[in-house]
């Protein structure tokens, strides 16, 4: 019964967020994840608003926690990447992409990922990526 109610609060926020109600749909991710917390979509979509309103730590706390809840998503590490590179946090935001790259290569998250790695590296030429295993190179 507590997953369909935080299903149903899920997609309460979905439809606060599509209509730019971004308190509410905090309000209501909230909801959904106090019923289940390892909801990850709850998670992500929650960033998501908490970026619109401008609480960018927040939104990337949220990030982390659906990457816990859903380890093999292509998209919460793409957005986390992406996140992170908004926020300056370079490295961060070079091993989430790496990671999204890693699980979708072929796919439209992995080449996105692929896409913004080449920004990051175009922005800052001299920056050596860091392989997989964590180690610059």
């Amino acid at each position: 019964m507590k997953s369909k109610n935080a299903d149903s609060y899920f997609h309460l926020g979905r439809a606060c967020l599509s209509r730019r109600r971004y308190v509410d749909a905090v309000a209501a991710y909230r909801k959904a994840l106090l019923l289940n917390p390892n909801h990850s979509a709850a998670h992500c979509d929650l960033a998501d608003a908490y970026w619109a309103l401008n609480r960018r730590d927040e939104a990337v706390l949220a990030y982390r926690k659906a990457i816990v809840a859903n380890p093999d998503d292509p998209a919460v590490h793409c957005s986390m990447g992406r996140a992170c590179w908004a926020m300056g946090q370079r490295s961060e935001a070079v091993r989430a992409l790496q990671r999204a790259t890693q699980i979708d290569p072929d796919g439209d998250v992995g080449r996105e990922a692929q896409d913004l790695l080449g920004l990051i590296r175009q922005s800052q030429p001299g920056m050596r990526l860091l392989h997989s295993n964590g180690n610059a190179g």
